[in-house]
């Protein structure tokens, strides 16, 4: 039916997806996710602030 390899699995869901797993079903590492949404973040509100102090000296 399906060939398997012994490092991917695949799967087929209900609804006729296939779900290929290729890490052996560990998380993903995220640090660097959560590290560039704190700069994304910073760099928001490091804007937003600068335009509040123009706001708030005219």
């Amino acid at each position: 039916m399906l060939a398997q390899s012994h490092t991917m699995k695949m799967e087929i869901t209900a609804k006729g997806v296939f779900h290929v797993d290729k890490n052996g079903g560990q998380e993903p590492d995220l640090k660097g996710t959560f590290t560039s949404v704190m700069i994304v973040a910073g760099v928001i509100i490091a804007m937003w602030s600068s335009v509040f102090y123009l706001f708030v000296t005219r």
